[in-house]
């Protein structure tokens, strides 16, 4: 499955980074891309996030349609992730991210929601409860820099991955 996929490039890129559950910096990912951000007050809208992709001068760059105000925000972080999913596992061409329900796409945000807010630190604030409450998913939210998205969605492919889907 995608999400699979993305889970175990994610595991590995954090243990490359010697990350163990530690939150990612924002500098450690979105570092890694020069962005072209939109100017404007208004960004285009659709399925188009970001296109990207390697110069001869091996700068990896990223022009994305989201409305930026924050450079550590929630959405650029993740976005941030999904193009370096691209860069280090899809090769050197151009990419494409979109929302999109394409197995591609899905194995990025995959890769990204785990890179992000990886699985065993959501595990261990639930310890043997079966739900997080509110509290807990804000507390965690913010440690991460991630949206309360990408926590359910990241419980809900550790229950696909219990149940064998």
């Amino acid at each position: 499955a995608p999400w699979q996929v993305g889970f175990e490039r994610a595991r590995q890129v954090r243990t490359r980074m010697g990350l163990a559950s530690d939150p990612v910096e924002t500098r450690q990912i979105a570092g890694q891309v020069s962005w072209v951000l939109p100017h404007g007050s208004q960004a285009p809208s659709g399925l188009l996030r970001a296109l990207g992709g390697v110069s001869a001068d091996s700068t990896a760059t990223v022009v994305t349609s989201l409305r930026v105000t924050e450079p550590a925000s929630a959405a650029v972080r993740f976005l941030s992730c999904r193009a370096l999913n691209e860069l280090l596992f899809e090769g050197a061409g151009p990419f494409v991210l979109t929302s999109q329900r394409t197995e591609r796409q899905a194995i990025g945000r995959a890769f990204a929601a785990e890179l992000l807010m990886p699985m065993v630190a959501i595990r261990g604030r639930m310890g043997h409860k079966r739900l997080l409450a509110q509290e807990d998913l804000e507390d965690l939210a913010f440690q991460y820099g991630v949206s309360d998205w990408v926590i359910g969605h990241q419980i809900e492919n550790d229950l696909r991955r219990r149940n064998g889907y």
